[in-house]
């Protein structure tokens, strides 16, 4: 079990994410990036890429926590991202990698190197698994990057399959996600040397805080499946009530219909207040999501900040 202090406010605000639009305008709970708040975005443009990055930001009791979850693909995007909307990369005073695939790890060395001091960053050892590979539906496999402790010896590296608190125990990591529901892991992924042993990418986490509104809960792929996630932070914190889902739901490329269809049905029995899917969702799942539940849905945007209170 995992007791964490409610936090009193959250704002989880999108470093990287594969879209960014400057026209969308923003609503209760929705802080937007826009020319009209920011007029250095014409010199200093808001990049998108295939790839993750998000600064949560806790307040209690006049505390305030920023914790980096993820930082993007390219080596520069993230940081230059943090830098046009504001954020002082030296006030992250921890981060979290969701698990070790390119588009999750690729700016956090950058971005570790701008915080200037040690700051803990905690992955699941699995991270760094060499080898790795992602067949297409060509029969062609593609070597994937793998993550190296060198790279990262910016931080103080926490290896961890079990969860870990941070942020004055306003945010936990789930550690390795336990699969349970009709999710079995991701397809196309592989390991050498044999080439035929299947990655189920083991190193999968989420982050999660608690609100007297319910649990917000962040993936970053969701390769352990979503509805997994959901319900394994439910058990970890022996609570029902889910109030915010955001992050990577994995739903997009081949994954079948039948299978997004039944994810979607299965989250919307957690009944949660906001859903916001990103990244490697895929654009097909998001409109679906956006059509089945469009009081909870929030379309997701590079310097879109959801605020939970």
């Amino acid at each position: 079990m995992v007791n964490l202090r409610e936090a009193e406010k959250i704002e989880v605000t999108t470093i990287i994410d594969n879209y960014v639009d400057l026209n969308l305008r923003g609503s209760r709970g929705v802080e937007r990036a826009s020319f009209e708040r920011w007029e250095w975005l014409v010199e200093k443009p808001l990049l998108a890429e295939h790839g993750l990055s998000l600064l949560i930001t806790l307040y209690r009791d006049g505390e305030v926590h920023r914790v980096l979850f993820d930082g993007g693909w390219s080596t520069s995007a993230s940081l230059q991202n943090m830098k046009t909307l504001g954020f002082n990369p030296s006030e992250i005073e921890a981060a979290v990698l969701s698990h070790g695939h390119m588009d999750h790890f690729g700016g956090l060395a950058e971005i570790l190197k701008a915080v200037k001091v040690r700051i803990p960053l905690i992955v699941h050892p699995d991270a760094f698994q060499p080898n790795r590979y992602f067949q297409l539906p060509t029969g062609k496999r593609i070597r994937l990057p793998s993550l190296s402790e060198e790279s990262l010896k910016k931080a103080e590296i926490v290896k961890s399959r079990r969860p870990q608190t941070l942020a004055s125990n306003l945010l936990a990591t789930t550690g390795e996600i336990e699969r349970t529901s009709f999710e079995k892991g991701p397809s196309g992924f592989y390991l050498e040397p044999s080439g035929e042993e299947r990655d189920f990418i083991l190193d999968d986490q989420a982050v999660f805080a608690k609100l007297r509104k319910g649990l917000v809960i962040i993936s970053g792929c969701a390769h352990s499946g979503i509805i997994n996630t959901i319900s394994y932070v439910q058990r970890l914190c022996q609570t029902e009530k889910v109030y915010a889902v955001l992050g990577g739901f994995h739903l997009g490329g081949s994954t079948p219909k039948s299978l997004v269809e039944e994810t979607i049905q299965r989250l919307k029995r957690f009944n949660p207040t906001v859903v916001s899917p990103m990244h490697c969702t895929g654009w097909e799942a998001v409109r679906m999501i956006a059509a089945e539940m469009p009081n909870s849905f929030v379309l997701n945007s590079v310097g879109s900040t959801l605020i939970f209170e």
